[in-house]
């Protein structure tokens, strides 16, 4: 056994390098005015809040 200290694991997340048809396919779908609009939904009704569906994330 080696008496010199280890080296610190490194936990970073590292990038996944995501292929060109699949940013070509999310580009496509993407629909900015209905991001928007949901957005401004969830604002106006003040969102939900962690318990309104914690359960539903315990039984995942």
């Amino acid at each position: 056994m080696s008496n010199e200290p280890s080296q610190p694991i490194d936990r970073s997340p590292q990038p996944i390098p995501v292929p060109a048809e699949v940013i070509a396919s999310a580009l496509r779908d993407f629909d900015e005015a209905e991001v928007v609009a949901a957005i401004r939904e969830i604002h106006a009704g003040g969102g939900r809040k962690l318990e309104d569906f914690i359960g539903d994330l315990e039984r995942a």
